[in-house]
């Protein structure tokens, strides 16, 4: 079984959800960044190869036992920072990942979303290395690409970041535009976040009941 590293962003600030953690927002009985990790012990028996191993949450938010736990400096400094403070402290446990999943903690669909990726990269590692994408990343039914709900080639991912001269407030097109990529086959009612009232109404009762389960894995 190969293993994909994970980085959970949860440092939104809310504001137009009236400054609420956003990672503590509940959804159908379950708090968002919760049914995520619980998500990553569900895939045991899918049929894939490929599962979340080593997870690392950037922000300030209370991580189970066998997950990592990091913050951008300075906190609040966007998700390119972030990303980076992940790769970090992923880098700082067992050998990473030739591959890693960013998924922004207010998407609910991730948990849904995370086996389709984990498939795109079984399907991507069997292409000839010359025509590899570097980045396999969801566009949703606008044509916006889902940046924080994608899968990265670690290494690749790691030198668009070391490339650029300031992460703070980096948007992340500048790191995008760096890496060949491939659109992922997501379905799109699974893509979205939640930045306001209307967002959370939306996403309430839509979503498939999901096992919560311990994380068990040491770190």
């Amino acid at each position: 079984m190969k293993t994909v590293d994970v980085i959970v962003l949860v440092g939104g600030r809310g504001t137009r959800l009236g400054g609420v953690d956003k990672a503590s927002v509940v959804v159908d009985g379950q708090m968002l960044l919760s049914r995520l990790l619980a998500s990553f012990e569900a895939h045991d028996g899918d049929g894939l190869k490929t599962r979340p191993g080593q997870v690392v949450v950037v922000g300030r938010a209370q991580v189970p036992p066998g997950v990592f736990s990091a913050l951008e400096d300075p906190p609040g400094s966007g998700p390119v920072a972030a990303i980076a403070a992940g790769l970090a402290a992923l880098s700082r446990g067992s050998s990473p990942s030739t591959w890693t999943l960013v998924l922004a903690v207010d998407q609910p669909g991730a948990p849904e979303v995370v086996p389709q990726l984990c498939l795109a990269i079984e399907t991507e590692q069997s292409r000839d290395r010359e025509v590899r994408a570097q980045a396999i990343v969801p566009v949703d039914a606008e044509g916006r690409w889902q940046w924080l709900l994608a899968a990265y080639g670690t290494d690749e991912l790691m030198r668009a970041i070391h490339g650029l001269d300031d992460l703070m407030g980096a948007p992340m097109h500048r790191v995008f535009t760096q890496l060949g990529v491939r659109v992922a086959e997501v379905d799109h009612d699974l893509l979205g976040d939640i930045d306001t009232p209307a967002d959370l109404r939306r996403w309430k009762g839509t979503l498939p009941a999901l096992e919560v389960v311990s994380p068990s894995r040491d770190r």
